[in-house]
């Protein structure tokens, strides 16, 4: 099951809940009324240097990015 998120028009970052160490597989599902055709997404947590890039379609208000098992391995909020 997808961490599903509402971004609110003009917002940029978001600080997703709700993940565990080690629980890989997990997808993020990033809803949004202004989403371009292509998204980069950038998965960081805490203590990271840097974050890791996914590029996802948008298709209709809605983007699914698989969340790097780089960032589960931290012990932080990603």
């Amino acid at each position: 099951m997808p961490i599903k998120v509402i971004i609110p028009s003009g917002q940029t970052e978001i600080t997703v809940n709700g993940l565990h160490q080690w629980d890989y597989g997990r997808k993020l599902e990033i809803h949004s009324t202004d989403l371009p055709a292509i998204v980069e997404v950038h998965f960081a947590c805490a203590g990271m240097e840097d974050a890791v890039v996914r590029s996802c379609n948008a298709s209709t208000g809605i983007v699914v990015a698989a969340i790097p098992n780089q960032c589960l391995e931290q012990t932080t909020p990603v």
